[in-house]
């Protein structure tokens, strides 16, 4: 395991939407991170969030720093991408998130791959020419719908659905690679899949009353899909041990949303909300997280 010694640091980039902010994803990811990290090692992030938005509008419209902020709490956001990707000390990983439809749909997944053409691709290649380091960009795949909603039947059901968002975001990191970027995928549908063929009781349990935003219980999954991703990365794996430590206790710092601070308020509150959003037990983690440990081989 390298990094010992001399203090070092693992920037991140995350910029996304509800997908991304709810539950503080990257509070938790920074919390596996570290468990797995040596002391030497400073985990940095930054973040660019702002609910319902696409790749196209998050560069036009930037931060939420009021609902997102609010969600991610303890995470340093930038007002625009712009400005979080010239960051003068670059950045070691980008992570790109897009509407939760938008890659599935064949005209929004065309205005992204423009957006990544025209907007990301000359900024992140950009910060490799002013600060001498190429992240790798990480391309969060997401998942289909608990059941239709927000016209997601007109894209297909839950299987469809996560089949048609990956073939997106596969478009969209053959578009970054073609541009010379250094990309991988952090397949999070895949394990939202593996846990609907294995346990549907637990992939149930993923989701908001609202059908779409994830529960603490599937944020905490995401984190770990992205961990196992980062580690595996070899750009990353020197500085990993080889077996990871993934302990399944929700960490403090990282207060669960409630589906009334979805991208889509009206739309969440008209389903039923729950008065409480409670943090998932350390046996319902080690359920889930026991369940799906057969994936982690199969998908990553």
């Amino acid at each position: 395991m390298g990094d010992s010694g001399a203090r070092s640091s693992l920037r991140i980039a995350f910029i996304g939407n509800s997908f991304t902010f709810f539950n503080n994803a990257p509070g938790v990811l920074m919390h596996l991170l570290k468990e797995n990290l040596p002391a030497t090692v400073a985990v940095e992030t930054s973040v660019v969030l702002r609910g319902g938005k696409s790749f196209t509008t998050l560069w036009s419209e930037g931060s939420d720093f009021k609902r997102a902020a609010e969600c991610a709490e303890g995470q340093t956001m930038v007002a625009t991408v712009a400005e979080l990707l010239a960051d003068p000390l670059g950045w070691d990983l980008v992570v790109l998130q897009d509407f939760s439809q938008g890659p599935a749909r064949p005209e929004q997944r065309q205005e992204s791959l423009d957006a990544l053409k025209d907007l990301y691709v000359p900024a992140l290649l950009g910060m490799k020419a002013k600060t001498g380091k190429t992240p790798l960009v990480v391309m969060y795949k997401t998942w289909g719908y608990l059941q239709a909603c927000k016209n997601s039947e007109e894209i297909g059901d839950f299987k469809v659905m996560t089949r048609k968002l990956a073939g997106g975001y596969y478009a969209f990191a053959s578009l970054l690679e073609d541009a010379g970027l250094p990309v991988t995928v952090a397949d999070c549908g895949a394990f939202f899949e593996a846990l609907f063929d294995r346990s549907p009781k637990l992939w149930e349990g993923l989701y908001q009353s609202d059908f779409y935003h994830p529960k603490p219980l599937g944020t905490f999954l995401i984190a770990c899909v992205f961990l196992t991703t980062i580690a595996r990365h070899p750009m990353f794996a020197h500085r990993f041990p080889t077996r990871l430590k993934i302990s399944t206790t929700w960490p403090e710092h990282c207060v669960p949303s409630k589906p009334v601070q979805a991208d889509d308020p009206d739309e969440a509150m008209k389903q039923k909300v729950e008065e409480v959003n409670l943090v998932p037990s350390d046996e319902t983690l080690v359920n889930m997280y026991e369940q799906s440990a057969d994936s982690w081989n199969e998908c990553l």
